[in-house]
């Protein structure tokens, strides 16, 4: 019986660790693509559409943005995906803004940009950082309404969140 069972774990084992490599394999082929457009362009509107667009496509996202910072706490969304094309170039206000990845449904600021992006529905916002500077963001919509309503975590590459 024991035999069985260490046989079940070791195929369980085996599966987790090919679904890990498989979910690594992705991520690395999505930073090769982002670096092959990055080393390849110096036109910022085909290095912003790579940077949106590459995970969007992997992670089927159908709404996001860039914004970019244009002055000292303003940014401008620079580049959108499914969203309307008159937020383009809008200018955002952000004074306290975050160096890690939030949910923006679940800041606790009533802050004006949080409440323009919850008006797009964008639920996840990424720092863009660079040489240890805030540059700007990647906003998503991370599920529809539908879906949220099914589940509580959404799934972000292979890990649920």
């Amino acid at each position: 019986m024991s035999h069985h069972l260490e046989s079940f774990k070791e195929r369980n084992l085996t599966k987790i660790q090919t679904e890990e490599l498989d979910r690594r394999h992705i991520e690395l082929l999505a930073l090769f693509e982002i670096s092959q457009s990055l080393s390849s362009s110096l036109n910022l509107k085909s290095i912003l559409d790579t940077i949106l667009l590459v995970p969007m496509g992997r992670m089927m996202i159908s709404r996001g943005l860039v914004l970019l910072q244009d002055e000292a706490y303003e940014y401008k969304i620079k580049n959108i995906k499914g969203l309307p094309y008159s937020i383009l170039e809008k200018q955002i206000h952000i004074s306290s803004y975050p160096d890690h990845p939030i949910f923006i449904s679940k800041t606790e600021k009533s802050e004006d940009w949080i409440s323009f992006l919850s008006d797009y529905h964008i639920e996840l916002l990424l720092p863009l950082i660079s040489k240890h500077n805030q540059r700007g963001f990647i906003g998503c919509l991370l599920y529809t309404s539908d879906a949220a309503d099914e589940e509580d975590s959404v799934d972000l590459g292979g890990r649920r969140i």
